[in-house]
């Protein structure tokens, strides 16, 4: 393994990368142009997760890097009238943004698939042979986003079809979403799509692309500590430190979106966080604004 770092301008940090010599000389000899096409992830100091493309020749050396990022804000889209065809997504100037199945991305391994989004004029992809075979197609609500599965390691089965039905109705009808944010809901997708989605996970998604738009405020009462207390007790998985430490977060940043919160905590996935501020807003300790989320 050969060790090396990246730049990001944003956050004006390097961040330390391994890479395997010999797969990479192998993937950079096959491509037409010498380079291997690798995409990375890092928390950034100003924002959830920042994804870059890296050039890598055959010896491992990285040529060039590519910030990604959709566009920052939707495009207006015409709905269609009963009895005429729903927009599509084959719109011009689309921009295309390629996800490889190793290194940083490993939950995308065997998977293949090509995500068109119609409100944000970008395709996400991960597979690198185009197939005019693909295993299924899912459609949104309203025709503006669609997702081609191409190939995958694993069966297809209807829960896997109810998963990213559930993705697509769920991006087509919330505010912008950024690329780290929608990596992120890919995964939480791939470790749970061996069982139906249920309505929790429904609102996990909600709140995992919206992270960056999700304001807190706290409702302060008498029984705070004891509701604290009780949470403590009851949940696993999360130590007692972090929890006094997320709430505290809260006080101290009472601006803060859901995004800036989990930047303080490079060490903790968004998963127990969400599931964390979900439990706070049960217990009435917290209410939650979340933009374009309709209970």
């Amino acid at each position: 393994m050969k060790k090396t770092s990246y730049f990001c301008e944003q956050c004006n940090t390097y961040n330390k990368l391994s890479l395997d010599e010999v797969a990479i000389s192998k993937y950079a000899e096959d491509s037409p142009n010498g380079l291997f096409n690798l995409t990375v992830r890092h928390k950034c100091n100003h924002g959830l997760t920042k994804s870059h493309n890296l050039q890598i020749d055959a010896g491992a050396a990285i040529r060039t890097l590519t910030k990604l990022e959709f566009p920052p804000m939707k495009t207006g889209a015409d709905i269609g009238l009963v009895g005429l065809p729903k927009p599509g997504t084959q719109g011009v100037n689309q921009k295309g943004y390629k996800v490889l199945k190793m290194g940083i991305v490993p939950f995308l391994a065997g998977f293949e698939f090509e995500l068109r989004m119609d409100t944000l004029r970008a395709i996400l992809q991960t597979n690198n042979n185009p197939t005019n075979h693909p295993l299924s197609l899912i459609v949104s609500k309203m025709g503006m986003i669609e997702f081609e599965l191409k190939s995958s390691i694993r069966p297809f089965t209807p829960m896997m079809e109810q998963w990213f039905q559930l993705l697509v109705d769920t991006i087509e009808i919330l505010p912008p979403l950024t690329l780290g944010l929608l990596l992120d809901v890919l995964e939480y997708i791939m470790e749970y799509i061996s069982d139906p989605p249920r309505e929790f996970d429904r609102m996990m998604i909600q709140t995992m692309l919206v992270a960056h738009e999700i304001h807190f405020q706290i409702k302060f009462s008498e029984d705070l500590s004891s509701k604290l207390t009780m949470i403590e007790k009851k949940l696993t998985g999360i130590t007692n430190d972090d929890i006094r430490m997320f709430f505290t977060s809260l006080t101290d940043s009472p601006d803060g979106s859901l995004q800036e919160i989990y930047a303080m905590f490079p060490y903790t996935n968004l998963q127990t966080l969400i599931y964390l501020f979900l439990i706070f807003e049960k217990e009435d300790i917290i209410l939650i604004d979340k933009p374009g989320i309709v209970q």
